[in-house]
């Protein structure tokens, strides 16, 4: 019988020496062992008053200190982050499927976006009467925007892509009166802004998923394009500039990204338009758990970069981009990046990115610092 109680006493033992299970379990007394009733209500404001500003501790060590189990954590750490008050942010940790993260707490002086307001500036726009926005002419829109602090570029004719570089459009647009004077002489050149404290969604068709069947995305501001939808969020602490991280139609654009505003012209001919003006709403937290989780997945399955046949419009800038980052890794000069990335977009891309993109994303290649994850 004693040596039953020691084998089994051994294989508990050995179970807590498992990393992959430590987050899984908690060791508790008999006595300290809540009941399966009340497993699941610990007070998320507990928590909360219990954690650092910013706390890296595990589940496990967090249920150690307030003497509870890491279910109750896990619940508490999930409702804490449902109201908005702490960001879980994970962090890469090998190839372990339980990375590590870090718990933000979010104080109650949070930065506020500056509001749409409408073109004499004195109320805002109301966000019911969508009409509003699709009757307004081009430059009526323009001024809205400018008088909304968003940065506005102008895009070529029925394209996406600058022309030109954003330190010579900050010379000549120095002023409002010079953004206005240049979209006035330049009328068939669209319109992109570059994203700042917001998240955008880019639909790549008409088809709306069944995860976005909800109130956030019925109500948050939102426009058609060519090929599906932008819906504008506020800026989400987690999420970053992504392509097809959801699904082959889905792409993020966060901050100094590009996006094409109404009333641009798609290439096929559509008019962008604007179906929902309800201000900006919050994410929500399940599609930030979602990109979270295919993000993960996506770096765990990552293979060795390999420059594919073809690159279609949409994904020629993320693949050029790591086709130049593989290339510095190997240590390549500067001469040979730029006559590879030439060469691949000359050939590969379909169709090719013009001079003024491709400059910018070679200095970007050159300039940016190598990630831990990336596999050459």
């Amino acid at each position: 019988m004693e040596d039953s109680i020691k084998i089994f006493d051994n294989k508990i033992n050995s179970s807590h020496e498992d990393d992959n299970l430590a987050c899984l379990y908690k060791p508790l007394d008999e006595d300290d062992r809540p009941d399966r009733d009340d497993d699941w209500h610990l007070d998320p404001d507990r928590l909360y008053r219990h954690l650092d500003p910013v706390c890296w501790k595990t589940e496990i060590t967090l249920a150690r200190e307030l003497g509870v189990s890491w279910r109750q954590i896990r619940k508490a750490k999930e409702t804490l982050e449902e109201e908005r008050k702490i960001v879980i942010t994970y962090l890469w940790n090998g190839t372990r499927r339980n990375p590590r993260h870090v718990i933000t707490k979010l104080g109650n002086k949070r930065r506020t976006l500056v509001p749409i307001k409408s073109i004499n500036g004195s109320c805002v726009v109301d966000p019911v009467v969508v009409s509003q926005w699709s009757d307004l002419r081009r430059m009526d829109l323009i001024e809205l925007y400018l008088k909304s602090n968003w940065q506005i570029i102008p895009l070529t004719v029925r394209g996406k892509h600058p022309v030109m570089n954003l330190r010579l459009w900050r010379q000549v647009s120095n002023s409002r009166d010079s953004v206005l004077d240049y979209f006035w002489r330049h009328e068939n050149q669209n319109i992109g802004m570059v994203v700042q404290n917001m998240t955008v969604i880019d639909l790549d068709t008409k088809v709306i998923p069944d995860d976005f069947y909800c109130t956030e995305f019925d109500n948050t501001l939102t426009s058609e394009t060519g090929n599906g939808f932008h819906f504008f969020f506020k800026a989400d602490p987690v999420i970053k500039s992504s392509v097809k991280i959801f699904s082959d139609v889905v792409d993020t654009r966060c901050s100094n990204s590009f996006v094409t505003l109404p009333p641009s012209v798609h290439e096929s001919g559509f008019t962008y338009r604007w179906v929902t003006c309800d201000g900006l709403a919050n994410l929500p937290i399940r599609i930030r758990r979602a990109w979270q989780k295919n993000y993960f997945e996506r770096g765990l399955n990552k293979q060795a970069f390999r420059l594919p046949a073809v690159i279609a419009e949409g994904a020629r800038n993320d693949t050029l981009f790591r086709f130049g980052r593989s290339l510095r890794k190997h240590g390549k000069s500067f001469d040979e990046i730029v006559s590879e990335i030439n060469q691949a977009n000359t050939l590969r891309c379909k169709p090719s990115l013009g001079s003024t993109e491709l400059r910018c994303l070679i200095r970007s290649v050159w300039n940016s610092p190598d990630r831990d994850d990336f596999k050459v």
